[in-house]
């Protein structure tokens, strides 16, 4: 969450949170690597060229950061998100 004030982010978590508790699917399309490992219990990791691989996060994160030529340690992030212009992660 990268939007808004700490009131806000905080009630926006909470309201997550809840929806996390209460639901048995939520699909949430998201850059943020560190959103993706701390709520995610499956990722979906989708180029250009469609959907590349399902599965556990960290594999997903994994592959993902190999398509776009680097690792986790050397990309360039803002908030926790990596610009790739062609990729989605779901």
């Amino acid at each position: 969450m990268s939007a808004g004030d700490i009131s806000f982010k905080k009630k926006a978590e909470r309201r997550l949170e809840s929806f996390l508790n209460n639901v048995r699917v939520l699909v949430v399309v998201s850059h943020g690597i560190p959103f993706i490992r701390d709520k995610c219990n499956k990722a979906l990791f989708i180029s250009k060229h469609g959907p590349s691989f399902f599965g556990d996060p960290e594999e997903v994160i994994s592959r993902y950061l190999n398509e776009i030529g680097t690792s986790l340690d050397s990309a360039t992030m803002t908030n926790g998100l990596i610009d790739a212009d062609s990729t989605e992660f779901i």
